[in-house]
This record gives structure tokens, sequence and C-alpha cells, in this order.
């Protein structure tokens, strides 16, 4: 056996897996059982698709992640309705089942989350570069504030 640590997957190792098809970034059935449930599936398919991540095996995770992200939204409504606390039959306040699955739900969400890649952390320990947009805010910042290289543009000094 190899002595060290665990090398870390690459983008090159997920590639040679099976890619998906298009009838697997169908969203499967207990999925579309959920509205909320369908805007995470589109969603996480989105983001890993931006990378070149999203493969055949990774379709029950993302489902999973779906479905449990819908659960998620309900109880986010549930806590809205009815608070965080709740009183007991002996008159004591204690955290309402809403608060609890909550909590509950989100430590489940963030491990498929990290396990997905959705996480910067997650990216970075998979070596994966993120695709970058420009948008009207990254112009903004190259016309006004970042001046090209070899530029003969006079550097402002405020102060001295």
């Amino acid at each position: 056996m190899p002595r060290g640590p665990k090398p870390k997957p690459t983008v090159a190792d997920a590639a040679r897996s099976h890619r998906a098809t298009d009838t697997d970034r169908a969203a499967p059935p207990e999925v579309q059982a959920d509205p909320r449930a369908v805007e995470a599936w589109d969603a996480t398919l989105a983001a890993l698709d931006a990378v070149g991540l999203f493969h055949r095996a990774d379709r029950a995770i993302v489902a999973r992640y779906a479905v449990l992200t819908g659960h998620y939204h309900a109880c986010l409504v549930d806590l809205r309705e009815t608070g965080p606390f709740m009183e007991t039959k002996t008159g004591y306040r204690a955290p309402s089942p809403a608060a609890t699955n909550l909590l509950k739900l989100a430590d489940k969400l963030g491990a498929i989350e990290a396990a997905l890649g959705l996480t910067p952390r997650s990216r970075a320990n998979m070596k994966v570069q993120p695709t970058h947009v420009n948008d009207a805010y990254d112009e903004m910042l190259r016309k006004y504030c970042i001046p090209a290289p070899n530029s003969r543009r006079p550097v402002r000094s405020y102060g001295a």
C-alpha cells in the first residue's frame, strides 16, 4: 500500500465515470411531487453542470438533496407560523418540532452539499475551477478600477 495522504479527487477523475444523459436529468417522481424540490433539482443540476460534475451516479443523492430541500422549506413555513418555541402540557417552553426538524435537515443538507461539491471548501478539495461569466459588474471593474497590464494610465494617489 502506498504511504501518505489519500490523493484528492480531480475533475479528470470525475470525468471518467459515466456521463449523464438527458433522461438522467429529468426529475424522478419523488422530486416531482414537491414544487420546491423541483426547483432545488434544477438549481443543483445547473450548478453541477457548470463545473462538469453531474453524472449518472449522482442522480440518487441529488434527488435526496432536492426532497430534503423541499422539507426544509416546509419547516421554514411552519416555523414562521408557529414560532420557534411551544409550551408543553406542564407549562415549560420547549423548541417546536419544526425548529428541531429544521436544524436536523440543515445538518443533512450541509453534508450532502459538501459531498456534491456545492460548497467552496469542497470544490477547493476537489480542485474544481469555477466557471466565470463576465457580467456588468466585471465590465465596470475592468473599465474603471483595474488598469490593464502595461497601461500608461497614471495611478491616482490620495493624500501625499
